[in-house]
């Protein structure tokens, strides 16, 4: 099965496998596939929350589950028992009155800040359950013609996508969700495994082949609760972006040349 958290998209990585020549890194032959994708749109305007552009984001855990996290550094993270304590029940199904926790930094990523959270829960019981869950906070911001895929991954979760997933291919486990004008918080379940420049072109194509499956089930059903989620990003918006940036580059090399 196959379990992914971030955007991801189906698109970037059919292309991915349209890339032939396999003497290249993983991470290359994505960079690739993103040349070929930014050429073809999905109809279902999932584009933006499912796209696989960002590759130095994913985790492919030991069970073969892919999970993709984005994490950005930072120096401290202010934690409310209240708050673990209420994931941590959800998590356990049990009623846990406080929990003891160290933090741990994940691999960096390029828009939000990603941490392993661990330690031991005590229940009512006087249970001592040892857990590690992953703490994904967003920090709002802009991208073009898109203002609001800063949350996405917060209206995602919080819609009834997890009932489209099939049996190979869903996202973790999310035990609470918090949203503010400023940023989103999901305490997320943790998966461990190969990461980043690890993942071999086999685990590659494998990706591509599932999400390419759950792109095209979506597309053939057009399931009711996918039509409504409202925070879908237009069917073009990363082929927009990307001609506006590339342009960009294109204008600032012919100043260069003036």
């Amino acid at each position: 099965m196959l379990s992914f958290s971030g955007n991801i998209g189906s698109t970037a990585y059919t292309a991915l496998t349209q890339t032939k020549n396999k003497s290249l890194s993983g991470t290359r032959r994505a960079c690739a596939a993103r040349e070929q994708a930014v050429h073809h749109t999905s109809p279902l305007g999932l584009w933006a929350q499912l796209t696989l552009v960002a590759v130095a984001n994913r985790y492919l855990d030991n069970e073969g589950h892919l999970y993709f996290g984005k994490s950005k550094r930072t120096k401290s993270m202010e934690i409310i028992i209240e708050t673990l304590s209420r994931a941590l029940s959800k998590m356990f199904n049990k009623t846990v009155v406080n929990a003891a926790y160290r933090f741990k930094e994940i691999q960096a990523g390029a828009v939000g800040d990603v941490r392993l959270i661990e330690g031991t829960a005590e229940t009512d019981l006087n249970e001592k359950l040892p857990y590690k869950l992953v703490i994904k906070t967003q920090k709002k911001w802009s991208r073009q013609d898109d203002p609001d895929s800063w949350r996405r991954e917060y209206d995602l979760y919080s819609s009834e996508l997890d009932c489209l997933f099939t049996d190979t291919i869903r996202h973790p486990k999310c035990y609470h969700a918090e949203i503010t004008d400023t940023e989103t918080r999901l305490w997320l379940e943790y998966l461990d495994g190969v990461t980043a420049l690890n993942l071999t072109c086999e685990m590659h194509e494998r990706i591509a082949a599932e999400l390419g499956r759950f792109q095209g089930k979506l597309y053939a059903e057009q399931p009711f609760q996918l039509q409504s989620i409202a925070n879908l990003s237009k069917t073009d918006c990363f082929k927009n972006a990307y001609i506006y940036f590339k342009s960009l580059k294109l204008r600032k090399s012919k100043n260069q040349i003036l």
